[in-house]
């Protein structure tokens, strides 16, 4: 994704230029461990310069013991007259359960409104959330300026993006 830069006064701008920001799976340690066997975080990566030199991974949501996060999603708000602009979002899926069974699929989604440094604590949308699979998607409606978050199926669900 593509969004507007920190201009260091708390607000976002174009005027030098776009971040870009690219969110991958992540692990901390090789392998299974004992009590930990299936982790995978998020992390977003973030790039001034056009993806020629990136900096560090910012770890967006955390996973531990049978939470496997998956099928991330990330948008950035480049709207300059939304209320939200500048903000990043995630999506992703996380798969909870054991090696051999998994106990449900929640859709999870967390933002950032300092350029990607920190993140906000996932949530979760409504359960009835409907779809058939852990794919998700976020996709704008600029007549609306309204942000939907999408599972693989044809159920939407509009987030809130007021500051």
């Amino acid at each position: 994704a593509f969004g507007p830069k920190p201009d260091g006064k708390g607000g976002f701008t174009f005027a030098s230029g776009a971040r870009a920001y690219y969110a991958s799976l992540a692990s901390f340690a090789p392998g299974a461990a004992n009590g930990n066997q299936a982790p995978e975080l998020l992390a977003v990566s973030r790039s001034d310069d056009d993806g020629m030199n990136w900096m560090n991974p910012v770890v967006a949501a955390g996973g531990h013991g049978f939470k496997f996060n998956d099928k991330e999603a990330i948008w950035a708000d480049n709207n300059p007259d939304s209320p939200s602009f500048g903000r990043i979002y995630l999506s992703w899926t996380q798969f909870r359960g054991s090696v051999f069974t998994f106990f449900g699929e929640p859709i999870m989604v967390s933002f950032s409104a300092d350029g990607g440094a920190t993140w906000s604590k996932p949530i979760a949308p409504p359960k009835d959330l409907k779809g058939t699979g852990g794919l998700t998607w976020l996709e704008y409606d600029p007549i609306n300026d309204a942000l939907y978050l999408m599972k693989m199926g044809n159920d939407l669900f509009k987030l809130t993006r007021g500051k």
